[in-house]
C-alpha cells in the first residue's frame, strides 16, 4: 500500500472517529434514540476500519488485509439492524444475513490478500459486498417512505443509500475491466483520494438525515406526551429539538469540510511531494550535466599542461603557456606544477613556489599510483592564500614511465554553489557535490561552516549508492539540521555523486501556498452556513416566542370570556344585550382559534389522524351550532363514508359556511350541495358552498385564499381574515383541495375529499 493511501485511510478514521462522537453526543442529549446508537456504533467501526490500514506497515499483512475490510463491510449489518429497530421501534436485532454475507467475504480476501495478493480483486469483493448490503438497507428504507414512515429524511436516506449501491456496482465493473497493474503494484489496493471525498461527503449527509429522523420522532412523540398537537409545550419541544438538529448538522458539516481540507492536504501532499522529487530529479541532472561540463573542461587544460611539459622539459615555457590558457578565475583559481619531490615549481602567487606538498592526499595518491587518473581532492584551505578550494589532479609521467610529478588545478566551490542557488526555487533547497571515496563536500548551498569541509558526510546516501547509481532517500542533514528529501546521481566516471533535496517545510509551505484559495473558498462557505444558521435560529426562536406567545393570550382571553358567559346568565340583564355580548365573545374566540389554527398550518404542526366519517353528520352537527340554521340548505347525494381527519374537515366546513352565512346577502340562502366527483381518475366527493353576496362583495380571486385576506366591503364585521386561508390548507393536508369558482350572481366554493 502507497504512502498516499494509508494517508487518505488516516484522514478517513480521524473523520469517521470524529462523526461517531457528534452521534454519541446526539444520543446522549435525545433519549431514545435507536438509530443514532446504531450509527455511532456503524462509524465508530469504519473509523476502526480506517484506523488499521491507515497504520497498516506496522501490523501483520493479514490483519491490514481481512481486518480492515470485514471492519468496513460490518458496519452494514449494524445499520440495517438499527433502521429495523427504528421502524418496528424496538431494540436493535442482529442482523443474521448480513453478518452471514459479511463472513462470506473473508475466504476471498484471504485468498487475494496473502495466497495470489491482487487489490483490484479484493476492491471489487469489497465493492459488491458493500452494495448488497447497502441494497437492502436502501429497500428497507425505500418500504418504510413508501409506508410514509419517518418522512422526508427517509426517502432522503433511500436515495443516499441506494447512490451508494450504484457507485459501488459501478466501481466493482470498472475495475474488473480495468487493465492488471504492473506486477510490483498488483497488491496494492486501488482506493484514490477521490473515493474517500465522496465517503466524507455521503456518510456526512447520511449522518444529518440520521438525526433528522431522530429528532422528528421524538419532537411528534413530545408533542402527543403534551396531550396536544400544538400545545405550548409541543411548540417549545419542537423548537428546541429542532435547534438540537441544526446545531448538530452544523457539526457535522464543520467536522466534514475538516475531512474534506485533510483529504485535500493529503492530495496536494502526495501531488507537490511527487512534483517537487521530479524537479530535484531534473535539476539534479542538470546539476551532474554541468559537473561532467566543468571537470571534463578543467581535465583538458590538465592534459594540455602537461602535454605541453612534457615536450618542452620547460619551467618557464610551461609557466608562459599556463598564462596563455586564459581560464575563467571565477571557477579556476590557478593551474600548478608539481615536480615528482612534492615541491610546487609554477604558482600564480610567488609565496607559494617552493612549498612542499608531499602532505596532501593527492600526492601520495598519484605518486604511488602509474595509472593515468583523475583525482578530485576534498576541499581544503591553501596554505598561502587561505581559500577554500578542492584540487583536481593527473599525473605526469618521465620518459620512462616513472613518476615525474602531477599538474594540479584549484577549483572555486563558490562556482558551483552559484550555479546550484541560480535553480534554487525554495528557500530551504539543498544541493551538495560529494566525493564518492572519501564521503567530504565538494561544493555545496547553502554553504556549510568551515569546519564541516573536511569532515566526512554522516548519510543514507552511501547504503542507498550501494545498491543504484541514482535514487532518492530522506535524511536530516548534517549540515543544518533540516529534514529533506534528496535525490542523488553518480557524476559519471568521476568520484563524485551529485545530491540535491527540497525541505519538509519548503513542501508543506508550497501546499500551503496551493490550499489557500481551497481555505479561502471554504472559509466563506462556512461563514455564509454559519450566518445562515445563526439565521435560522433567530428565527427559530422568534417564531417560539410567538408561539408561546399566541398560547399564553388564548389562555388569557379565554378564562375572562368564560367568565363573561357565566355572566350572562345573570338575571337583569336585557335580552337584546346579552345576545350582543355572546355573538361578541364567540367572534373573539373564532378570532383566536383561527389565529392559532394558522400558526399550526404555517409551522408544519398540522399531522392529520384519518377516521371513518360520513359528510351528512358533519353537516348536520355543523347546522345545528350554526348561527342561522335555517338559512342553510343542505342537498347531500347518497354518499359513501370516507377516511380523513374529522377534526380538519369540521374545520373547513365551519369556515365555509360561517363565511357564506356572514358575507352573503341578509337572509340570503346559503347552498350546500355533495356530489360524487372524479379528480385526475381518482374518486372522492365534492361539496359546493354557495351564496349569493352582500355588501362585502364578491372576494378576488388572486387573494382570496391569503393570510389576512379581507374583501374591502368585509371590514365593518369582526373577522381575521385567515378562515379561508386556514381552510385551503387544511384541505391540503388531509389530501384534497379547496378553489373558488364563482359566478356572476354567486360566491362559489368547490371542496373535494379523496375517498
Amino acid at each position: 500500500m502507497d504512502p498516499n493511501t494509508l494517508t487518505l485511510y488516516t484522514v478517513a478514521a480521524g473523520l469517521s472517529f470524529s462523526l461517531s462522537l457528534v452521534m454519541v453526543v446526539f444520543a446522549y442529549f435525545q433519549p431514545d434514540t435507536r438509530l443514532i446508537r446504531s450509527w455511532a456504533v456503524a462509524i465508530l467501526v469504519l473509523a476502526g476500519g480506517f484506523f488499521v490500514s491507515g497504520i497498516g506497515p506496522a501490523l501483520p499483512r493479514w490483519m491490514t488485509v481481512i481486518g480492515t475490510n470485514m471492519a468496513l463491510l460490518s458496519a452494514g449489518p449494524i445499520l440495517y439492524s438499527g433502521f429495523a429497530a427504528y421502524y418496528e421501534q424496538r431494540e436493535p436485532l442482529a442482523d443474521r444475513r448480513g453478518w452471514a454475507m459479511v463472513l462470506l467475504t473473508a475466504p476471498a480476501f484471504w485468498y487475494w490478500g496473502l495466497i495470489e495478493p491482487n487489490g483490484n480483486y479484493r476492491s471489487v469483493v469489497f465493492s459488491l459486498a458493500i452494495a448488497l448490503t447497502n441494497l437492502r438497507t436502501a429497500w428497507l428504507l425505500a418500504g418504510a417512505a413508501w409506508r410514509r414512515v419517518g418522512g422526508l429524511p427517509t426517502w432522503l436516506l433511500a436515495i443516499l443509500f441506494g447512490v451508494a449501491v450504484a457507485w459501488m456496482t459501478a466501481r466493482a465493473g470498472l475495475l474488473l475491466v480495468a487493465e492488471a497493474p504492473p506486477a510490483n503494484l498488483r497488491s496494492a489496493n486501488p482506493t484514490t483520494w477521490i473515493t474517500v471525498f465522496w465517503y466524507i461527503v455521503l456518510v456526512s449527509t447520511m449522518s444529518v438525515c440520521a438525526m433528522w429522523m431522530e429528532v422528528s420522532r421524538y419532537a411528534t412523540a413530545q408533542q402527543t406526551a403534551s396531550g396536544s398537537r400544538g400545545g405550548a409545550f409541543g411548540f417549545i419541544a419542537y423548537f428546541h429539538n429542532k435547534l438540537f438538529l441544526l446545531g448538530s448538522g452544523v457539526i457535522v458539516l464543520i467536522v466534514g469540510i475538516a475531512g474534506v481540507l485533510g483529504i485535500a492536504y493529503a492530495n496536494f501532499h502526495e501531488s507537490e511531494k511527487a512534483r517537487l522529487i521530479r524537479t530535484a530529479e531534473l535539476t539534479n541532472k542538470a546539476f551532474v550535466e554541468q559537473t561532467i561540463q566543468v571537470a571534463g573542461q578543467i581535465d583538458t587544460m590538465l592534459h594540455l599542461v602537461r602535454a605541453f611539459h612534457q615536450r618542452s622539459q620547460s619551467v618557464a615555457a610551461t609557466n608562459a603557456y599556463i598564462e596563455s590558457l586564459n581560464f575563467d578565475r571565477s571557477v579556476i583559481d590557478n593551474i600548478y606544477l608539481i615536480s615528482a619531490a612534492g615541491v610546487i615549481i609554477i604558482a600564480h602567487d610567488p609565496a607559494a613556489l617552493g612549498r612542499s606538498v608531499t602532505d596532501r592526499a593527492y600526492f601520495p595518491f598519484h605518486r604511488d599510483a602509474p595509472e593515468d587518473r583523475i583525482f578530485i581532492s576534498p576541499v581544503e584551505s591553501g596554505r598561502v592564500t587561505g581559500k577554500f578550494h578542492f584540487r583536481i589532479t593527473r599525473r605526469i609521467n618521465n620518459p620512462d614511465g616513472s613518476f615525474g610529478g602531477l599538474v594540479l588545478a584549484t577549483v572555486v566551490p563558490e562556482s558551483f554553489a552559484r550555479h546550484y542557488r541560480d535553480f534554487a526555487i525554495d528557500a530551504q533547497n539543498s544541493a551538495a557535490l560529494l566525493g564518492t571515496a572519501d564521503h567530504k563536500l565538494r561544493a555545496r548551498t547553502p554553504e556549510p561552516a568551515a569546519e564541516l569541509w573536511a569532515k566526512p558526510v554522516e548519510s543514507p546516501l552511501w547504503d542507498a549508492l550501494k545498491r543504484a547509481p541514482a535514487g532518492r532517500y530522506e535524511n536530516i542533514s548534517g549540515v543544518d539540521g533540516v529534514l529533506r528529501t534528496f535525490v542523488y546521481e553518480r557524476v559519471a566516471n568521476l568520484p563524485l555523486v551529485m545530491v540535491n533535496g527540497f525541505s519538509d517545510n519548503d513542501l508543506k509551505n508550497n501546499i500551503h501556498g496551493r490550499m489557500r484559495w481551497l481555505i479561502a473558498t471554504t472559509f466563506i462557505i462556512l461563514c455564509f452556513t454559519l450566518l445562515l444558521a445563526l439565521l435560522l435560529t433567530i428565527e427559530a426562536k422568534r417564531r417560539d416566542e410567538q408561539d408561546r406567545f399566541m398560547s399564553m393570550l388564548s389562555h388569557e382571553l379565554k378564562t375572562p370570556m368564560s367568565v363573561i358567559r357565566m355572566a350572562l346568565g345573570i338575571e337583569g340583564i336585557p335580552a337584546t344585550i346579552r345576545d350582543r355580548i355572546a355573538r361578541a365573545v364567540g367572534s373573539m374566540n373564532a378570532v383566536i382559534e383561527r389565529c392559532l389554527q394558522a400558526d399550526k398550518l404555517r409551522y408544519g404542526h398540522v399531522q392529520p389522524a384519518p377516521s371513518p366519517c360520513r359528510i351528512a353528520d358533519i353537516l348536520d352537527d355543523l347546522r345545528a351550532a350554526s348561527a342561522a340554521p335555517e338559512r342553510l340548505s343542505i342537498q347531500m347525494e347518497d354518499l359513501p363514508s370516507l377516511d380523513t381527519d374529522v377534526q380538519l374537515l369540521r374545520i373547513i366546513l365551519s369556515n365555509l359556511i360561517d363565511n357564506a352565512v356572514k358575507y352573503g346577502v341578509a337572509r340570503g340562502t346559503v347552498s350546500i350541495r355533495g356530489v360524487l366527483a372524479l379528480h385526475k381518475k381518482r374518486p372522492g366527493i365534492r361539496i359546493d358552498i354557495a351564496n349569493r353576496p352582500g355588501q362585502a362583495g364578491m372576494p378576488d380571486p388572486r387573494q382570496v385564499f391569503g393570510k389576512y385576506y379581507r374583501a374591502p366591503g368585509a371590514h365593518g364585521k369582526t373577522g381575521s381574515g385567515l378562515g379561508l386561508h386556514i381552510s385551503s390548507g387544511f384541505a391540503e393536508k388531509i389530501g384534497g383541495w379547496l378553489r373558488y369558482r364563482p359566478t356572476p350572481d354567486e360566491v362559489k366554493f368547490e371542496l373535494w375529499l379523496p375517498l
